[in-house]
């Protein structure tokens, strides 16, 4: 069975535009979305109820460019991929490694260095998943925390532990205003994500922070893997049309977030240093090569503030120019 012959799917405009046409990029069928997927259980197409060679086409707008997963599934496939599919111990552990954690300080430290307000401050952890970035806000003690997840189990989870968490988007808007928001790794995963960003902006004081990471999706990267994908090769477990619904780019996120009212917070204005993406290389032409690409990140910096490169997090500020 297909997609357009399944009625847990229905086919997605542009989230960006609302624009019908698009181009394919890729196509992925749902046995190597679950082959690539590491927190997924291994009966896992047999609980979605999926032919392995359903096929699943991730597409971009011939408009504006952005792209986004074709099928969009409905709750009741999305509560089974989470709540059952999806390994919670094996995804739990993950969440509390200690690379992951010393990335969530690493970027909280920046986000709190950036909230203008003195006293206690507010913070919204919106797709808070199982809790690693709270258990670091909850230690600081001027820091009023709470999450939010779409995800009974793991909301219910956090709320036994004494997290916390809201109930609902109205629990949160009770919760509100915020001084700072942080949205890590949630927005590829929104039907619509300006609706969510818009409604986030209600919450938030005036000069509110946010912190927001998306994979990067390159479009020509997907279209590079269309080729090599048939041949066996594995996918990169972010190439889920299922979860991800959307594929950012650096710009597109700068589009998408500058239409909701949040403005990008250059490299020259964030408290920390500036990455121009220099790597270890054991290879001398990977070293030249990468040497080349951030000498031109550097002429950027120095030009325009901001290396233009892709970052893993982006901070951005309500209402406030670059």
């Amino acid at each position: 069975m297909t997609p357009m012959q399944d009625r847990r799917f229905k086919q997605r405009h542009c989230p960006a535009c609302g624009n019908e046409s698009a181009d394919v990029l890729l196509e992925v069928t749902a046995a190597q979305v679950v082959g690539s997927n590491w927190s997924y259980r291994s009966d896992a197409l047999a609980m979605l109820d999926l032919h392995g060679e359903a096929t699943f086409p991730i597409v971009r707008c011939t408009r504006c460019g952005f792209g986004y997963a074709r099928w969009q599934p409905d709750d009741d496939f999305l509560s089974m991929l989470y709540d059952q599919v999806i390994d919670a111990d094996a995804a739990r552990t993950h969440s509390f490694t200690r690379g992951s954690m010393v990335a969530r300080m690493n970027y909280l430290a920046i986000l709190l260095a950036l909230v203008r307000d003195e006293g206690r401050v507010g913070v919204l952890d919106y797709g808070c998943g199982f809790g690693p970035t709270l258990a670091l806000l909850t230690a600081a003690r001027t820091v009023d925390a709470c999450g939010f997840d779409a995800s009974l189990l793991r909301s219910t989870e956090l709320r036994a532990c004494g997290q916390a968490v809201c109930a609902d988007l109205h629990d949160v808007a009770r919760r509100a205003p915020f001084h700072a928001v942080i949205l890590d790794n949630v927005l590829e995963h929104l039907v619509d994500p300006r609706a969510t960003l818009r409604q986030i902006t209600t919450w938030c004081t005036p000069g509110a922070v946010l912190a927001v990471g998306v994979p990067e999706c390159d479009p020509a990267a997907l279209r590079r893997l269309q080729k090599s994908a048939p041949h066996g090769r594995a996918l990169p477990m972010d190439i889920n049309p299922w979860e991800h619904l959307n594929y950012f780019t650096a710009k597109t996120l700068d589009v998408t977030m500058k239409d909701a009212g949040f403005q990008a917070i250059a490299q020259s204005r964030l408290p920390c240093a500036v990455d121009i993406g220099l790597r270890p290389e054991p290879r001398r032409w990977a070293r030249l090569r990468n040497a080349a690409a951030s000498g031109l990140r550097l002429a950027g910096y120095a030009l325009y503030g901001d290396t233009g490169g892709y970052r893993s997090m982006r901070f951005y500020r309500v209402g406030t120019p670059r």
